[in-house]
């Protein structure tokens, strides 16, 4: 009964599949601004391309830098008013998701969930 019983829930499982979620980091980076320096530090800190492409409205020169994972780069220019993106793949300046450069040292994470066993 019991090799019954285990035989069943072997063939359900193999059936339905072991499913685990798990999260992928696409994208984590930090910005480090120093308002009276006018510089920015972008530090990549992984990213499922290998590297961090950020782009930028104003301010900056030049307005789009790649950063391999792992390192940093300190750009000078205004703060002020100046918006962003950051993605695994260049950015569109035009349509990419904006955000505001914060006023201190800011860390963001993005992932995906993925289905394992599928």
């Amino acid at each position: 009964m019991k090799t019954a019983l285990c035989l069943a829930a072997c063939a359900l499982l193999t059936a339905t599949g072991c499913r685990s979620r798990q999260h992928k980091i696409n994208i984590e980076f930090s910005t480090e601004p120093d308002l009276a320096a006018q510089t920015l530090t972008l530090e990549c800190r992984a990213s499922s391309s290998g590297t961090c492409h950020f782009a930028f409205t104003s301010g900056f020169q030049p307005d789009e830098v790649a950063v391999k994972a792992s390192d940093s780069v300190t750009l000078h220019g205004n703060l002020s008013n100046t918006l962003y993106c950051a993605e695994i793949t260049r950015p569109d300046i035009a349509t990419c998701d904006k955000s505001s450069i914060a006023p201190k040292r800011q860390t963001t994470t993005r992932s995906t969930r993925s289905d394992e066993g599928e």
